[in-house]
């Protein structure tokens, strides 16, 4: 028997990251932010290799769900970032860092499935400007897939349950 064929929901995060030539742990110690994920250039990491350039992120959780609401994400960092937008500022300036705000969808082929509401409010793109920091969206076509293949890791929720 064939196994049923289930919606395949969309997925995505959003995180504001830094690069460039430094200590991660500078960063974390100017911003009083503890990263999501960070890792210095050069060092040996079983999970991304030998990293080109430092690395600092601060990221959502990765959602899947039919509907994605990038507004809400981006909004997510920015709360947890904007009190130290001074110090941002000052790092990446005295530091030369790059600073991006990365959207990433996977992007279901489902016509059931909407696509994400994709945009970003006053008070995102003010944070950003005032630190410097660009924009950057990715986005990945998901493959069709049965209910046993559905990416169980990642947490689930319902258009609903965002924001």
């Amino acid at each position: 028997m064939t196994p049923e064929r289930t919606k395949t929901p969309n997925q995505g995060y959003v995180y504001f990251g830094l690069r460039g030539t430094f200590d991660p742990e500078e960063i974390t110690s100017r911003l009083s932010i503890k990263p999501t994920s960070s890792c210095a250039k050069g060092a040996r990491y079983p999970e991304r290799g030998l990293p080109k350039t430092s690395q600092w992120e601060v990221s959502t959780e990765r959602i899947v769900a039919e509907c994605i609401d990038v507004y809400e994400l981006a909004d997510q960092i920015v709360t947890k970032l904007e009190g130290n937008a001074r110090q941002i500022k000052d790092a990446i300036a005295e530091l030369d860092l790059y600073a991006v705000l990365q959207v990433v969808l996977y992007l279901s082929t489902d016509d059931g499935v909407s696509t994400p509401a994709i945009g970003f409010s006053n008070r995102v793109l003010e944070f950003l400007a005032m630190v410097n920091a660009s924009i950057d969206i990715d986005t990945y076509i998901l493959p069709d897939k049965t209910d046993t293949e559905i990416d169980s890791a990642a947490p689930t929720k319902q258009c609903d349950e965002l924001g």
